[in-house]
Parts: C-alpha cells; sequence; structure tokens
C-alpha cells in the first residue's frame, strides 16, 4: 500500500489523492494464461498504451448485472466504469509489480477519488482485459459488500463458504465463454476451453458451483406454473385436459338421452 507523498497526493501519483479501504488481488491460476509472468520473452513490458485495446475487449454484460459502460481515456491510464450502484467509478491503470507473483492488485479507495490498479508488467498481452475485468470485479464487490456492513457480517455467518473472490471468477468464466463462442477457431476453442476449465475447477475449490461450460447445450427448463394453473392440475387428478374451446370438466356424452339424466 503506498504512503501520501510530500505533496499530498497518495502514493506520489497526481490522480491518486484518496485514502484506502483496503486492497484486492487477482490470485494465479497455474498452468494457466492467468499468471504474472506469461508474457513472451521477446515482448517488452507492459506499457498503458495496451490497456485501450484490452478495455474494447470487454462488455457491461461480463461485469453481471449493474455495469453500463466501461471505457479507456486514450493514453491507458484511467479505465472510467459506469455502474447503477455507485455511479462512476476510476481506475487508475500502473503497469508494475503488483507483488506477491500476482497478475494485478487493486488499492480501493475510501472515498470519492480512483481506485488504483497494479498490473504485473510481464503479464501476456492477450490476458490483460481478463485481469482488468477480475479487478473491477473484485474492487465493486468490495464497495458492495462495505455498504452493507454488519448485513455482510451477518450474512458471512451464516454462509462461511462465502468468497468474495468467487464472483470475480464467475465474470471470467462468462467473459471467456462469450469469446469461445465468438470464435471459429478450432485452436483458439481449444485454448479457451483449457482456461474455462481452470476456472470452473478454481471455483469448485472455493466451494462454488461453475456456470455450465458453453460448449454444453443446456436443455431448456419447464415453465413456471402459475398458482392457478398448479390448483387446476392438483384438482384435476385423472388428468384429463378439455379441449381448447370445450367450457365442460368432463367429456359430454354422445347419447342425448344420457345427457338429459345428467343435467337432472
Amino acid at each position: 500500500m503506498p504512503e501520501t507523498a510530500a505533496d499530498g497526493t497518495w502514493g506520489g501519483n497526481p490522480l491518486v489523492t484518496a485514502p484506502l479501504a483496503g486492497n484486492v488481488t487477482a490470485e494465479p491460476i497455474p498452468r494457466t494464461a492467468f499468471v504474472a509472468d506469461g508474457r513472451a520473452p521477446h515482448l517488452p513490458d507492459l506499457s498503458n498504451a495496451e490497456i485501450p485495446a484490452a478495455v474494447a475487449d470487454l462488455r457491461p454484460a461480463d461485469f453481471g448485472r449493474g455495469v453500463h459502460a466501461v471505457t479507456a481515456t486514450p493514453d491507458g491510464t484511467v479505465v472510467t466504469v459506469e455502474t447503477a450502484r455507485f455511479g462512476t467509478e476510476r481506475f487508475v491503470v500502473l503497469p508494475e509489480d503488483p507483488g506477491g507473483g500476482r497478475p494485478g492488485r487493486t488499492e480501493v479507495s475510501a472515498g470519492t477519488g480512483p481506485h488504483v490498479i497494479r498490473l504485473a508488467p510481464r503479464l501476456a498481452p492477450d490476458v490483460v482485459a481478463r485481469v482488468l475485468l477480475h479487478e473491477i470485479s473484485d474492487t465493486l464487490q468490495k464497495r458492495a459488500a462495505a455498504e452493507q456492513g454488519t448485513m455482510r457480517r451477518f450474512l458471512n455467518a451464516l454462509d462461511p463458504g462465502y468468497d468474495a473472490c468467487a464472483s470475480a471468477r464467475y465474470n471470467e468464466h462468462a467473459y471467456l465463454s462469450r469469446r469461445w463462442r465468438a470464435t471459429t477457431s478450432d485452436e483458439e476453442r481449444a485454448r479457451l476451453r483449457h482456461e474455462i476449465e481452470a476456472v470452473a475447477r478454481d471455483l469448485a475449490a472455493r466451494g462454488q458451483a461453475a456456470p455450465p461450460p458453453p460448449w454444453i447445450t443446456v436443455p431448456p427448463q419447464a415453465p413456471v406454473l402459475d398458482v392457478w394453473e398448479r390448483m387446476r392440475r392438483l384438482s384435476n387428478p385423472s388428468g384429463w385436459e378439455p379441449p381448447d374451446d370445450e367450457d365442460e370438466t368432463v367429456p359430454a356424452p354422445k347419447d342425448p338421452a344420457q345427457r338429459q339424466m345428467r343435467n337432472v
């Protein structure tokens, strides 16, 4: 966590002036692209020039509900997220070592100032968007938990398996699944499948059930009956269904005499 500089800025960065509410981190997933040192040796370190393209690869739906837009400044130094709950959230992006061999770490602002995302300089280019997604998702989750306060602690006591990082992993799963559906390359699909399966294993290790992968067709769910339809079916144990143009609840007899007897 940075110290307050002599000029009053936070960590000496003129864009960062607010105290912090804590940190969130992106933990690596071994033997996947989601690691801090996956960049090819011949490539220079990550720079802010790569951030706009990475942000352009993200969609609001990748963050789940409540995010309306995600944009980056042309120089890639600031990412802006428009949310339903918190309004505009700004993230300063620094290609600096997050520490601990992690792909990323974010210092969460306690006030209205920007959050600070530190991205590992040796991140592979095609994983930058995913790490940004993870860090922003984690930050929004931490903001929500801070607002809930005592209620969140109560829910944690009821559900000891609650894992704040799981929501970011779910968003990664959605992002990777969207990309899997969008590509027609067998090689790219195989690569993405490896990443999706690794995220699913990570969720399982956290005690969470992963969504179905995109290559599995989930059968449509049976329609949910309204209360009146359920009551009608329960009151009709014979299972006989009248034709749509019939109002009677039992078949009408063919013999008119029988019909008269029934109506007596």
